[in-house]
């Protein structure tokens, strides 16, 4: 597989279904090779089967670290040259956003 050229990272603390339906649309992106990784900052039991999603990581730091502090656990989990940082709550409004070059012009 080739390198992933976009890391996304979600803060996870209690959205309920919303991560779910997020991950529902990235997985529609197309043009794009995209990891995910849900930083798990408070469990309600909306995540399970969350990590047997394709390219999607959990990762659960023991506590709840705050937004700023679990991104930062999700950024340095990544190794692609792309950042997108998304809440549980965001919704991709067409198949190729992520794709789009004027959604970032930084990089890690």
């Amino acid at each position: 597989m080739a390198p992933y050229e976009v890391d996304c990272v979600i803060v996870h603390y209690r959205s309920g279904g919303a991560v779910n339906d997020l991950l529902t649309g990235l997985a529609t992106q197309a043009d794009v090779l995209m990891q995910t990784f849900v930083v798990e900052c408070g469990d309600d039991g909306s995540l399970r089967g969350v990590d047997t999603r394709p390219a999607t990581t959990v990762i659960d730091p023991g506590q709840n670290l705050g937004y700023c502090a679990g991104n930062n656990v999700g950024v340095a989990a990544g190794t692609a040259p792309y950042v997108l940082v998304a809440n549980p709550d965001t919704r991709p409004v067409a198949a190729d956003v992520v794709s789009r070059p004027a959604w970032c012009s930084c990089t890690k």
